[in-house]
């Protein structure tokens, strides 16, 4: 098969312009890339592979996916990777010395951890070099994937629906992150640069999911049902967090997330609905003592009218850290303030809004636009205005939110929105 050579030219649109090249090499297959007499390897910043991929784990004889972590071996410069297939990236393997007893070392796509026995200690031999990658027809994406791939920043699965444990811990360059399709999320574990996420179907949110994540600004989760135990825990940037249909959180899965300002729960619910609270869920640092106070007393709580249980709007009370083990712990959440609204469903068919591209949006038939941040925070009005460019404001890339009025129908309706950089592509083919 031949190789083909891609010239990209990248042109980014946000006050400045940048101008950059590199060369992209694509192979059928990636023994035919390793195998392969190109003359110009140092120039080589991503590769694509087209075929399948051999084997099924990363130990196998005639496995080839225990090639992806040493590509740098031949294209000494490589910083992308793409995958066309569709099959599913293994889970990580164990490696055990000869007895088949001490473990040796683990391995996944680009993670490795070997035993040194000359310090007695694991090192790390993860991929250093991958700073991006994508695949995207992959649905599955196996254990310990990219685990301490320090230095990757970017993800496209647009197809993947399911994470798994470990698949991405430790990543803490990843900052862009397209998995518009996943519906189970296991692990994005001290990623610690990571700010703004999208996971518009995520139905389960994993234990220690977000663990650590610092940087990490809101939780905004349209269709998940179950967040596991700790699983934004020391998420201490984040300032607010959406879970319309959520039944279950688990144990501290808020715990110490100092900035939190605005938490909702149940716009999405039809019919009175329960949500079960583990303990210690809004717990504001160590659980250990007895006179620690919680997170809720900073934040403001929406509620539905179908959520159960119901609220003390006397006292603010919602919920408890159920802690059955000690009574003298066992106390009820107070919040700074308690808002009830009617359920708001966003009615995708009552109003037509086109995407023109770029962050320009068309709207017909409406009197009244008003622009929100996800604080709820009120960033602009228009008027009898049906074109609007949202390029002008100098907004951070994230969710906001129309509030918008027809001239048909008074009452309000609610759309989200995404806010995005604007880029560019020019692709200049070559085949050799």
């Amino acid at each position: 098969m031949k190789k083909v050579i891609i010239k990209m030219v990248m042109i980014l649109s946000l006050n400045f312009t940048l101008i950059a090249e590199d060369t992209v090499v694509a192979f059928g297959t990636i023994t035919e890339a390793l195998e392969c007499v190109y003359t110009n390897q140092h120039e080589v910043r991503k590769l694509i592979i087209e075929g399948e991929i051999a084997g099924s784990d990363y130990s196998s004889e005639d496995s080839e996916w225990k090639y992806f972590r040493t590509l740098d071996e031949v294209f000494i410069n490589l910083e992308e990777v793409e995958i066309w297939t569709s099959q599913s990236i293994p889970d990580g393997d164990v490696i055990y010395e000869d007895n088949g007893q001490s473990i040796k070392g683990q391995r996944g796509l680009f993670y490795c951890e070997e035993y040194d026995s000359s310090i007695y200690l694991y090192v790390n031999k993860s991929s250093q070099w991958l700073k991006s990658f994508s695949a995207p027809n992959v649905k599955i994406i196996g254990k310990m994937a990219f685990a301490t791939c320090e230095n990757l920043s970017s993800i496209y699965f647009p197809s993947a629906i399911e994470t798994s444990l470990h698949s991405f811990s430790f990543c803490n360059s990843l900052i862009s992150v397209d998995m518009p399709e996943l519906i189970i999320l296991e692990d994005f574990y001290m990623c610690e640069h990571l700010t703004y996420i999208s996971f518009p179907k995520v139905r389960y949110i994993g234990s220690l999911a977000f663990y650590r994540c610092y940087s990490l600004l809101y939780a905004d989760f349209p269709e998940a049902i179950k967040i596991g135990g700790n699983a934004f825990s020391l998420c201490s940037s984040m300032v607010y967090a959406n879970f319309p249909k959520v039944t279950e959180v688990g144990s501290t899965a808020f715990g110490a997330c100092y900035s939190l300002t605005s938490v909702s729960f149940g716009t999405g619910f039809e019919e009175e609905t329960e949500i079960v609270f583990g303990y210690f869920v809004f717990q504001n640092g160590s659980t250990d003592d007895i006179n620690n106070d919680t997170l809720t007393k900073n934040i403001n709580l929406i509620l539905v009218k179908n959520t159960l249980p119901k609220p003390n709007l006397n006292t603010n009370i919602w919920q408890n850290n159920n802690w059955i083990y000690d009574p003298e712990l066992h106390r009820d959440y107070i919040w700074k303030s308690i808002t009830i609204y009617d359920n708001i469903e966003e009615k995708i068919d009552d109003i037509p809004i086109y995407y023109l591209g770029n962050n320009v949006y068309k709207i017909e038939n409406v009197e009244t636009i008003e622009l929100y941040d996800i604080m709820s925070r009120l960033i602009k009005k228009y008027d009898n205005e049906y074109l609007i460019d949202l390029n002008y404001l100098n907004l951070t890339k994230g969710f906001y939110f129309f509030r918008i009025k027809t001239l048909t129908n008074k009452n309000y309706i609610i759309k989200k929105i995404n806010i995005t950089l604007f880029f560019q592509f020019t692709k200049i083919f070559c085949e050799f």
